[in-house]
């Protein structure tokens, strides 16, 4: 069986990923800014993490 995440993949992946979480980070300060009273955390982090499965 081959793994699907070797090390190397995920070498790849991590400029990709860092730029997402950063992303996800000034998309949720932008909230905090607007002083909203609730934040939009479920609909951030759904779009999150399909940046980073697809």
């Amino acid at each position: 069986m081959i793994p699907v995440f070797t090390t190397g993949k995920l070498r790849q992946m991590y400029g990709q990923m860092s730029e997402l979480g950063d992303s996800l980070v000034r998309q949720i300060e932008s909230q905090v800014e607007e002083k909203k009273s609730s934040l939009e955390l479920k609909r951030s982090f759904d779009c999150y993490s399909m940046d980073i499965i697809g």
